[in-house]
């Protein structure tokens, strides 16, 4: 075995428990443009502690110390349309855009403590009940994104290297306001570069990348890791699985605790998820799937609905 192919074998191992945006190659050949909306819809009402324990329930302001607190429960939608754009300059070199607009709902529901007489003594009883509280909703463009892929090994085993930048949705670094209760969604200034391995047989194909996304502000550093596989048993059908890994660059112990109200500045989680591709034509395509949060320290717990409309012009 030649030592190209031996040194793409290890790279593909060392990078298979792997998330970015960066997979998949597809090799559409030069002065292809691959053109796809997608919708995702995402719902959670817990989140992961820096424990990796659930929580359910937020404690209101002035119970701390107390024996049978008031809480609060809360309620995350997220609506996505996520534009991202390849066009394959060469048969080498893909360029990318992508920009997803969100509609965020956040609802919380509130303890209180109301009299009532007791029928029987005439006694005052306090009862908990639950009322609705905080309710907010944002519009905002999550990022600006523009990328690039470029293949230096290509047989049935490919290799590439790729490099994402990333503005905020609305230009400006987000800076955490301790003081400022509302809801907030921000970003910052990222740059992701990162290892693309993967092998083709036919339809089928498996696919591991491996990146660093550097980020400004208070956002600590990630290593994203993905794998993802494609299985194809008939021409223009795909089922697809995708391994996600996100391990924070700071020890989380010093980590900025989740707030759900807020941005997460420093997470760690484990994503699984499943994709049908139909091929409704020879240029038009669409995805189905779901995915995930199995665990996670310091993000949030939630599950992701996704569907994708995609177009090729060539």
């Amino acid at each position: 075995m030649r030592l190209s192919v031996k040194l793409l074998l290890f790279l593909f191992f060392i990078t298979f428990l792997n998330y970015s945006s960066m997979a998949e190659i597809r090799f559409l050949g030069k002065d292809t443009l691959d053109l796809r909306g997608t919708f995702r819809f995402l719902e959670g009402s817990s989140y992961f502690d820096t424990n990796g324990d659930d929580v359910l329930e937020l404690l209101m302001e002035g119970q701390e110390g107390e024996d049978d607190p008031l809480t609060s429960v809360f309620t995350i939608n997220k609506y996505t349309l996520d534009i991202k754009a390849d066009y394959y300059l060469t048969d080498k070199l893909i360029l990318s855009g992508q920009v997803p607009f969100s509609l965020i709902t956040y609802k919380e529901e509130k303890d209180s403590l109301l009299p009532y007489q007791d029928i029987n003594t005439s006694d005052t009883v306090w009862v908990r009940e639950r009322f609705p509280g905080y309710d907010a909703s944002l519009f905002q463009a999550d990022f600006y994104q523009l990328g690039a892929k470029y293949v230096f090994y290509q047989r049935r085993a490919y290799a590439a290297v790729a490099a994402d930048f990333r503005l905020p949705g609305s230009f400006s670094n987000y800076e955490r306001d301790t003081s400022n209760k509302e809801l907030e969604y921000g970003s910052t200034t990222e740059l992701l570069i990162g290892l693309i391995i993967g092998a083709r047989f036919g339809e089928s194909y498996v696919e591991s990348s491996f990146s660093y996304n550097k980020r400004s502000g208070d956002f600590s550093d990630q290593m994203q890791i993905n794998i993802e596989g494609a299985f194809s048993a008939e021409k223009g059908t795909q089922l697809r699985f995708r391994t996600l890994f996100i391990m924070n660059n700071d020890p989380l112990k010093d980590a900025i605790p989740m707030d759900p109200r807020k941005p997460t500045f420093s997470e760690e989680m484990l994503m699984l998820g499943a994709t049908l591709r139909l091929a409704i034509s020879g240029n038009f395509y669409t995805d189905i799937g779901y995915q995930k949060v199995l665990y996670g320290k310091n993000t949030w717990n939630v599950g992701e609905f996704v569907l994708t409309a995609g177009f090729l012009l060539k």
